[in-house]
């Protein structure tokens, strides 16, 4: 158990941190936890990169040319596991 001291210097604290104001801080602080995609449950595509994945997405299309939903299914994995790896192991991020 904390002193009632603890307590209240906890609770002015709290009144304090009341997060961020700004729509910028607020979408800026919404990417928090976001450190990569690897485990993502839906492909996150920032809107200053959208350009850059439908780049990538186009160029695998013309490559791999999928037929029927199985194959279609597949390619999305594709484009999406190669969307989300580290800028290191990314290839055709570098061109």
């Amino acid at each position: 158990m904390i002193s009632e001291a603890h307590q209240s210097a906890n609770a002015a604290n709290a009144r304090l941190s009341t997060g961020p104001q700004t729509n910028e801080g607020k979408a800026r602080s919404s990417q928090n936890a976001r450190t990569h995609g690897l485990s993502a449950a839906q492909l996150v595509i920032a809107a200053e990169d959208r350009e850059e994945f439908d780049d990538l997405h186009a160029e695998l299309q013309a490559d791999i040319r999928p037929q029927g939903a199985l194959q279609q299914i597949l390619f999305d994995q594709i484009v999406a596991s190669a969307w989300n790896l580290p800028p290191a192991s990314a290839a055709w991020k570098r061109n």
